[in-house]
């Protein structure tokens, strides 16, 4: 019997090894039929491999593993989306399967057959899976991610944390309706989306970022929401010449209230107290905020900004976003006409301080390590460190605690709008909208067209920018982690 399996051994070893002899080829990870393509086609000398890929934009195909690690900009590979995925691009040579881009690849070769492109696209459009079947970043759902609302091709970014490269794009609206603001919720368990001229809020799933629902909240320019502590309600804001609050049950998809009075005029930003009683929203083109009682709207107050002029009055402070300090004994409100940011104390709302910072002053984001405001000021060529097209806005950075300006931030931003903290890693990640066409040319453009943004990160150890940006579609606009 101990013969006969030696021999059964013996056989297996050699058939194993006629089999690699006779041409069945180590596709490194890739499905054989795609293996062929980029190991054949791309991942050759002087290309895509491991010892020239430094000089083929940082892009190594040599292996799947390898693919995924993206290239100098950004992924170029999207599990799901070839419409995304910029290998696609580069490629293609047939109008009708979408995007093609200049310099085609295989670089001074014949450029891939119909079949050979519809083999990469139709894989990449089914996950762009391993030889043995595995999809790139589903072996955890508790993955820490960040989610990136792009406008312009109506699409939520999903980062991968540690990487800091795209590995999804999910589609959230359609038509001319305009993803603007997206919230993870406190128990990080949902992430839910607003959309300027949308009609609804809807949900997905963090661990999977799957669509779970929606809430139909009727037509309006949603540029705001926030969530309670408790992860159950959210308050979501109409930027309207009558502004309107949304009360929505975001456990059982229901709206609740509608609240609306002409005083609400193009409402904007929006903060809960931390005690969970107050909802502070403000009134972007006035002189002031508003402070509403949850358990009675039609008992808000106004709080003026700046004293010395009537609480209507335009283009002297033009409240964008509020936000409150993490120990709650202070709020904070970035004037984007006046150019400052004003301090209030949460116990009276009186004006406790103004400190002036970088030109129109928009979004906010606050360190709970460090402390650290930031604010974006998307439109500042006044600070730059090198006034020069390419550069445009500051993130201006704040002592909180004691209410001191402690520098302007010079990136390399263009147009900085989103900006979140990233505590697990340290950082400030700020998304650059690039809208000008003075902004950094895009390496590529998507099937929807418009400039590309990108994505930036701060030190906050050194408050200094580390030297990586990562592109990614177009117009990004706000940003929230998953920790």
């Amino acid at each position: 019997m101990k013969n006969k399996l030696f021999i059964l051994f013996l056989f297996a070893l050699f058939f194993n090894a006629c089999k690699r002899e006779l041409g069945d080829p180590d596709t490194k990870g890739y499905p054989a039929e795609v293996g062929q393509i980029l190991l054949t086609k791309c991942a050759t000398a002087g290309c895509h491999n491991d010892a020239s890929n430094a000089a083929a934009g940082g892009l190594n195909l040599s292996s799947w593993e390898k693919l995924f690690q993206g290239g100098n900009g950004s992924a170029c590979v999207i599990p799901y989306r070839s419409d995304f995925s910029t290998l696609c691009y580069y490629v293609n040579s047939f109008s009708d399967l979408g995007v093609s881009l200049i310099p085609r690849m295989p670089l001074n070769q014949d450029a891939l057959s119909r079949e050979e492109t519809e083999v990469l696209f139709n894989w990449i459009n089914n996950g762009a899976p391993n030889s043995e079947g595995k999809i790139k970043f589903e072996d955890n759902v508790n993955r820490k991610k960040f989610y990136v609302v792009n406008q312009g091709c109506r699409v939520v970014t999903v980062f991968d944390e540690d990487s800091s490269l795209p590995m999804r794009y999910i589609t959230v609206e359609s038509g001319n309706t305009s993803p603007h603001m997206i919230r993870v919720s406190p128990d990080k368990l949902n992430w839910y989306v607003i959309s300027i001229g949308g009609n609804s809020i809807k949900k997905f799933e963090t661990a999977t970022d799957k669509f779970v629902g929606q809430v139909n909240i009727g037509v309006g320019n949603y540029n705001t929401f926030v969530i309670s502590s408790d992860s159950k309600k959210a308050y979501i804001v109409d930027f309207s010449t009558t502004g309107r609050i949304h009360e929505v049950d975001l456990e059982n998809l229901q709206l609740l209230n509608t609240y609306s009075t002409a005083d609400w005029t193009n409402i904007h930003g929006s903060c809960l107290s931390p005690d969970g009683q107050f909802l502070y929203v403000t009134s972007q083109y006035q002189n002031r905020i508003f402070k509403i009682p949850l358990n009675d709207f039609s008992a808000y107050t106004e709080i003026v900004l700046n004293p010395t002029a009537s609480s209507t009055t335009q283009n002297i402070t033009d409240p964008h976003e509020v936000i409150f300090s993490p120990d709650g004994t202070r709020y904070f409100v970035s004037c984007q006409a006046s150019d400052e940011v004003r301090i209030f104390d949460a116990a009276n709302d009186s004006l406790i301080s103004t400190v002036a910072v970088g030109d129109f002053p928009v979004e906010f984001s606050i360190s709970q390590q460090h402390p650290y405001l930031f604010v974006s000021c998307m439109e500042d060529q006044t600070h730059l460190s090198a006034p020069v097209n390419g550069k445009k806005g500051v993130i201006s950075a704040i002592n909180y605690q004691t209410g001191v300006f402690i520098q302007h931030i010079d990136g390399g931003f263009y147009q900085p709008h989103g900006l979140s903290v990233d505590e697990t890693k340290d950082q400030l990640i700020v998304v650059s909208r690039n809208q000008e066409t003075n902004g950094p040319t895009p390496h590529h453009t998507t099937e929807c067209g418009g400039r590309n943004g990108y994505v930036t990160f701060i030190d906050l150890n050194t408050l200094q920018k580390t030297g990586r940006r990562v592109e990614v579609s177009v117009d990004p606009y706000s940003i929230f982690i998953r920790e």
